[in-house]
């Protein structure tokens, strides 16, 4: 494998001629090495002088391009490498060295909202695009997932289809039922396509230098993030997670505990709950929060602490120096409208 010399490859092979990792393990380990070390150099930082904070734009980096597993590891490969070289054998084991601390939430993937998802669906160039992204979001499906499905995996059955999902280490082999709109854009989808046969991947590439071949997860999340982009939908990718969006917009339609277990094949309750909470969290604005103290007859003074981005949320529709009137519904919501 290609050696960076931005590092010096005798530390990365000390390092690793002292480690237990099998061969196929460390093969691993150099090629995260290296994207840390073609990170260092494309920022012209010195190895011996990145500290935690490069570290951490160096994981930033890789949030759009990787999946958040792939993007951990190689955060901890960075962080191995100083380790290795900034300590005596001693104190090699087990020691680790500080990221800054950052604010609070900023480490969890957030939810689409139903007008974000609907607006990346508009945003899709291709049907083949349209088709990724309705099969994440509607199917709960995970880009590895989606990367592996072939052609043949696929079964239509009048308005719905059904998809074979295969075996991984963590899942057993399960099936998932494609709703009809997704089940119409996918006939589009393969009918758009040149004919191919059923063990043939289902997503292949459409761009002149890789035409035709099978599309990797890491492409499957470069076209999402392209299409985020052009749906305007702020942040990266990363910072969003698809399949929980999937599962919280279906509680929303009134899908019990149940149903969401067989939607998403899930073995717990776990991603439902994390879901949900992410789903309150995304939902309670600054509005709905004004609007249940006004609405509390035990609140006393109705006052609350909003910050200047919240008002200009709230007023974005009105023109300045025009007054508006601000009432509570029979629901207790707060409407905000011309004077």
């Amino acid at each position: 494998m290609r050696e960076n010399p931005w590092i010096d490859p005798r530390i990365i092979d000390d390092m690793l001629s002292h480690s237990r990792l099998a061969e196929r393990s460390q093969q691993v380990l150099r090629y995260y090495i290296r994207l840390y070390a073609d990170y260092l150099e494309s920022n012209c930082i010195p190895f011996e002088m990145a500290d935690a904070e490069d570290i951490a734009c160096f994981y930033d980096s890789l949030q759009s391009k990787y999946s958040p597993s792939s993007a951990r590891f190689a955060l901890r490969s960075a962080k191995r490498i100083h380790r290795w070289r900034d300590v005596t054998p001693e104190e090699k084991v087990g020691l680790d060295i500080a990221l800054p601390s950052r604010k609070a939430g900023n480490g969890v993937r957030k939810l689409l909202t139903l007008s974000q998802v609907k607006a990346i669906r508009d945003a899709c160039e291709t049907t083949r695009n349209l088709a990724i992204i309705c099969l994440l979001t509607e199917v709960a499906l995970r880009p590895c997932e989606l990367s592996n499905i072939k052609i043949g995996d696929i079964k239509f059955v009048d308005k719905f289809a059904v998809m074979t999902i295969g075996e991984s280490p963590s899942r057993p082999k399960s099936v998932a039922r494609i709703p009809t709109y997704a089940t119409a854009v996918l006939k589009k989808y393969l009918c758009e396509r040149p004919e191919a046969t059923a063990d043939e991947a289902l997503f292949v590439s459409e761009s002149t230098r890789s035409m035709g071949k099978p599309l990797a997860a890491r492409s499957i999340r470069e076209i999402i993030q392209i299409t985020f982009k052009k749906a305007n939908v702020p942040g990266t990718a990363g910072n969003y997670d698809l399949r929980k969006t999937a599962i919280a917009l279906a509680r929303n339609e009134g899908a019990d505990d149940k149903e969401l277990m067989n939607f998403a094949r899930l073995r717990c309750l776990g991603a439902i709950d994390d879901a949900d909470n992410l789903y309150r969290y995304a939902s309670d604005g600054a509005q709905e929060r004004l609007s249940r103290l006004l609405s509390d007859p035990n609140s006393g003074k109705l006052t609350s602490v909003l910050s200047v981005s919240d008002i200009r949320v709230m007023i974005e529709d009105f023109e300045d120096e025009k007054l508006v009137k601000v009432t509570l519904d029979d629901s207790g919501k707060l409407v905000i409208e011309p004077y």
